[in-house]
């Protein structure tokens, strides 16, 4: 469904990735590891159009998105979930997650269903963003990009600073979503979560990747040694 090759991408004249080979296939959760500082970020920020590639190609269904803009591929149906998450602090709940909806007919039609998987923000739907922890505003950064219906849903660690509780609610929802073939990619510093949601592992080190293959191949050892700092 997506497919990068011989991707490398410059940043203030120093390359941050190079020759970057790698696709994820439909419907499956595809994983990016890595130390930090070893370009995954800018991966995931020139997959969705904040970067311009300074050689390679990136493709969706076969096409080549690479120039387009990042409102067209999340028109496209590729939805963004950062690392910093990026509520909108001073509007409520409801309202951030209404911003998702923009170019829908049905503006005010929040999914049921996605609600439902993040319960907590059914009873905060009228309290600020801001005033929400780190985990409730990572719940409310997937659900908003789950609004979208996304065909292809991109996360940047979103473990990251979350307690363990909140942990396994996305866990949970990274299996549901992937069962009806939304296809996934993330970033994901911890091993032991990424085997149980990904179907496909990329170890990134120094702006190229390292190694790759099915998580029941890879052997765990080498790569939870690769991933210690």
């Amino acid at each position: 469904m997506l497919s990068i090759e011989n991707l490398s991408v410059k940043i203030s004249n120093t390359t941050i990735l190079k020759d970057i080979n790698m696709s994820a296939k439909s419907g499956l959760v595809t994983c990016v590891m890595g130390k930090n500082g070893m370009g995954k970020t800018t991966l995931l920020e020139t997959i969705m159009g904040h970067h311009i590639p300074s050689k390679g190609s990136i493709k969706y269904k076969g096409k080549n998105i690479e120039k387009l803009l990042p409102f067209q591929r999340a028109k496209l149906g590729l939805a963004y979930v950062p690392q910093g998450r990026e509520i909108f602090s001073r509007l409520t709940v409801k309202e951030n997650l209404l911003t998702a909806l923009c170019m829908e007919k049905e503006k005010n039609n929040i999914d049921s269903e996605v609600l439902a998987l993040f319960p907590i923000l059914n009873e905060m739907l009228d309290r600020f963003g801001g005033d929400l922890s780190g985990g409730q505003q990572q719940q409310l950064a997937i659900a908003r990009a789950l609004l979208m219906k996304p065909k292809i849903l991109i996360l940047d660690e979103p473990t990251e600073g979350i307690q363990p509780s909140i942990i396994k609610i996305i866990k949970e929802v990274i299996l549901f979503i992937k069962k009806k073939k939304t296809t996934i990619v993330l970033v994901e510093q911890y091993f032991d979560f990424a085997k149980d949601i990904a179907d496909e592992i990329v170890i990134m080190d120094r702006g190229k990747i390292f190694t790759s293959g099915k998580v029941k191949i890879l052997d765990e050892r080498k790569i939870k040694d690769i991933l210690s700092v």
